[in-house]
């Protein structure tokens, strides 16, 4: 009778794994998609300008400017 047990407990923690690897495989897809859109998105200083808050914008372009990333 141990022998069915050792294996019906084996069984569960290999369902257990499968099911938190599709977990996992699913949020880093969730996670790809989000960066992606991000990096499909108008740059937050334009945003700004066709908002018409100007100075913010420019304080945009001074900061990535400052930190070398434009």
């Amino acid at each position: 009778m141990l022998v069915y047990y050792e294996a019906g407990l084996a069984h569960g923690f290999d369902l257990g794994y499968r099911a938190a690897q599709r977990a996992e495989e699913a949020r880093w897809a969730a996670i790809a998609a989000t960066i992606h859109q991000t990096a499909r998105a108008e740059p937050y200083d334009q945003l700004c300008e066709r908002r018409g808050e100007p100075d913010r914008a420019q304080t945009q372009r001074h900061i990535l400017n400052d930190r070398d990333i434009w």
